[in-house]
C-alpha cells in the first residue's frame, strides 16, 4: 500500500486485532510506517471498505539526541512516552475527543484545527493524550520535525479530522530498544 512496508501493516493489523474492543470504526485505519523518511508518504488513511489507501508525508517529533539524517532527509531516532518531551510515540492507538474544564479541544495553542490521539498500550504510548500528541496540520511535513506531534500536510489532516471517533491508529516503529529503563526507546538497524 503506497510504499508501507509489509511488516508495518501486518503489525497494525494485528494490533488492530489485539485491541478490537476499544476501537469503536470497524471501516477505517491510520496506518503510520516510521521506518519511512520524511520525504515519503509514511502516513496512510485505509478504508477498509472500498479497499483503498490515502496516504501523505508526516513529520516526527525531534528526539533527545537529534535525528538521523539519510541523504538530508530525516528519519525517526527515538520515541518516547514520558510526558512533555518532543518525542513521536508508537504503538496502537484511537482517534478521541479532548476536554478542558466540559469544553471541547478543537484546536491547539497556535490557532491549528487537531485531532486527538489517545494511546492504548500501557508504557509505551499511554501518556500520549495527556501530552498533547495529536494530529494537526503543517508546513513541514515532508522535511521537518514537530514536538512529538503527529503533524501532516493541510490536506490529510482534512481527512484526519473527519475520521469517526475510535479510529484505530497505529504508528509502527520497525526495530527499537528501550532506554535504562526509562519510557524512550532508540531505533537500531535500518
Amino acid at each position: 500500500i503506497s510504499g508501507l512496508s509489509v511488516n508495518a501493516l501486518n503489525k497494525a493489523f494485528a494490533s488492530r486485532k489485539k485491541f478490537a474492543s476499544q476501537i469503536k470504526s470497524k471501516s477505517k485505519m491510520v496506518v503510520i510506517d516510521y521506518t519511512m523518511k520524511t520525504s515519503q508518504k509514511r502516513a496512510c488513511i485505509l478504508d477498509l471498505v472500498k479497499r483503498t489507501a490515502d496516504c501523505s508525508h508526516m513529520a516526527h517529533g525531534q528526539g533527545p539526541k537529534g535525528t538521523i539524517y539519510e541523504n538530508g532527509r530525516s528519519k525517526v531516532s527515538y520515541f518516547g512516552n514520558e510526558p512533555n518531551k518532543d518525542l513521536s510515540v508508537f504503538g496502537q492507538g484511537i482517534t478521541a475527543d479532548r476536554y478542558v474544564n466540559g469544553k471541547k479541544v478543537t484546536r491547539d495553542s497556535k490557532g491549528r484545527r487537531i485531532s486527538n490521539f489517545k494511546g492504548l498500550e500501557t508504557g509505551i504510548n499511554d501518556n500520549a493524550f495527556s501530552s498533547h500528541k495529536w494530529f494537526h496540520s503543517c508546513s513541514y511535513a515532508s522535511y521537518g520535525r514537530s514536538h512529538g506531534c503527529f503533524a501532516t500536510a493541510p490536506h490529510f489532516d482534512a481527512k484526519l479530522r473527519g475520521l469517526p471517533l475510535g479510529t484505530s491508529v497505529y504508528a509502527y516503529p520497525g526495530k527499537v530498544k528501550k532506554v535504562n529503563g526509562r519510557e524512550l526507546w532508540k531505533v537500531i538497524g535500518k
